[in-house]
Formats: C-alpha cells, sequence, structure tokens
C-alpha cells in the first residue's frame, strides 16, 4: 500500500490489495446482493444520479482490531485490515455501493464523522468516465451553509467564488480516507462501466454511525 497524496484533509492510497485479493473481492461484489438504499432528510438530495445506485448490507468494526464479527466475509477482511492501519480509532460502518453510469453525489461534508473512506472495487476505470472524487476547501465558510440543503446557490457561489479544488481519479484499488472537507463525486457518463465502492464511516464510541 503506497501513500501517493497527503494533506491535511485528505490522503490517497494506491495498490491497497495484493492482485490476488483485489480479485477476490471483485469477484464476491458481483455476487452478493444489493438494494436501494433508502436515505432520510437532506440525504435523499445527495444523490446526483440519473440511473440506480445500489447499496449491500453494512459491516460494524472497530480500528486496530481485526474484526471477529460473524457475517463478515473473508473477502472483505483484507481491506478492513489494511483501513484500520490509516484510519483514527473509532468505529466503523462500511458498505458496498454499486453506482452504475450516470450516478454520482453532490456536494457534501461529512462532519458528523470523524473520517470517511472510499476503496474502489471495479477491475477498470477510464479517465474519460468521470466519477472524480472532487474537493475544495473553503476555510470554514460552507459550515454555515452545508446543511440548509445540497446544492443550494448560495454554497454553489461560494465554491465558485473560491473556484479552484482538487480531483483524484477512482483508480481501482485505491483508498481516499477524507475528514472536514466539502466534496462531491462527479457523475459518470453513459458510456462508463458501474463504480464500485467499499464507503466507510468513522465516528467516536457512543455515538451513531447511521
Amino acid at each position: 500500500m503506497n501513500l501517493i497524496f497527503d494533506s491535511e484533509h485528505v490522503k490517497v492510497y494506491d495498490d491497497v490489495l495484493p492482485e490476488e485479493d483485489f480479485d477476490i473481492l471483485f469477484e464476491w461484489f458481483n455476487k452478493i446482493p444489493f438494494f436501494f438504499p433508502q436515505s432520510e432528510g437532506v440525504w435523499n438530495e445527495v444523490w446526483d444520479a440519473n440511473t440506480d445506485v445500489l447499496k449491500g448490507q453494512p459491516f460494524y468494526f472497530p480500528t486496530g482490531e481485526i474484526p471477529t464479527l460473524d457475517g463478515i466475509d473473508k473477502a472483505v477482511i483484507p481491506v478492513i485490515e489494511k483501513v484500520s492501519t490509516v484510519i483514527q480509532y473509532g468505529k466503523v460502518a462500511m458498505s458496498p455501493y454499486y453506482y452504475m453510469s450516470g450516478s454520482g453525489l453532490k456536494w457534501h461534508n461529512d462532519s458528523r464523522y470523524k473520517q470517511a473512506f472510499t476503496f474502489y472495487c471495479h477491475k477498470y476505470w477510464s479517465p474519460d468516465w468521470g466519477g472524480e472524487f472532487q474537493t475544495i476547501d473553503l476555510k470554514g465558510e460552507d459550515k454555515k451553509l452545508i446543511w440548509k440543503r445540497f446544492d443550494n446557490q448560495e454554497l454553489l457561489d461560494l465554491i465558485m467564488s473560491r473556484g479552484i479544488g482538487q480531483f483524484f481519479h477512482p483508480k481501482p484499488n485505491r483508498l481516499i480516507v477524507n475528514s472536514g472537507i466539502l466534496h462531491k463525486i462527479n457523475q459518470t457518463t453513459e458510456k462508463s462501466s458501474d463504480r464500485l465502492t467499499l464507503q466507510g464511516f468513522i465516528s467516536e464510541y457512543g455515538t451513531s454511525s447511521n
């Protein structure tokens, strides 16, 4: 696992799993059941999709320990072992997501969590397909706006006034760990393959991770 980008709010690791473990995880992704996620409140507005987004059964585990919980498939254990070495101490809720072509996520901030992470599980991705993890640091100016509603005009104006951010391609076998920064997932093109991710959120003990 190689750390290729390191900033205050975003860390990016490539070649997280050995090829054999990554292939097993990909095969697991194509066998497990998925369902349509049910969001409540403002989270209904975060999906930026012309097509379906599917979610698999979540896993829960503490960092710093190899989970012994029943129901965690062996294919996922190598990811959990790697992730646990680079995220903060806390309880983790991790779910597989299946983003079909044309899907994305609007601007949001995972401020209710200590950290969040995304691990890309698809086998191939073209830089022409979109799906980039895009960030912009508004130096806290967004905090009074972001939870009014997603993509509100005030927030969009604030983003455009700064006008400079960063993006990271959804490269296979890549892990992105983020905290305290506004971000979005750009919509994928109609010609893209499905984007497969393991998405995790780290909470303090004694708080809800749902």
